[in-house]
């Protein structure tokens, strides 16, 4: 009990990554969103098993090293999907008027 503390990143990495893995998949999440709860997941394993010395530190320093590749490719993949989706909205110039005239902030 005494390196429990040392320990919590580790194990709430663990159960958060796994938490949202089950209920990405019970909803039918997409692939990334799955990829990122894995890899939440496998780093807070990796990071246990080396506190643990399990495994050495280049070992370690292999799994972080590939962890963080995929961590930045799914995160432009993430911003490759979501910026697509968020194509300006054309309004026409009776949309416009009428939003001028009702005193909404988006005209």
């Amino acid at each position: 009990m005494k390196g429990l503390p040392h320990l919590l990143l580790s194990i709430a990495l663990i159960i958060v990554g796994g938490v949202l893995l089950v209920i990405g998949l019970v909803q039918g999440q997409g692939p990334g969103a799955l990829l990122g709860a894995g890899l939440a997941m496998v780093a807070g394993v990796a990071s246990l098993l080396l506190q643990r010395g399990v495994i050495g530190q280049r070992s370690g320093l292999v799994i972080g090293i590939t962890l963080c590749v995929l961590a930045l490719g799914l995160a432009y993949f993430n911003y490759r999907n979501t910026r697509s989706a968020a194509v300006p909205l054309r309004m026409d110039q009776r949309t416009l008027s009428q939003l001028r005239s009702s005193g909404s902030t988006y005209a």
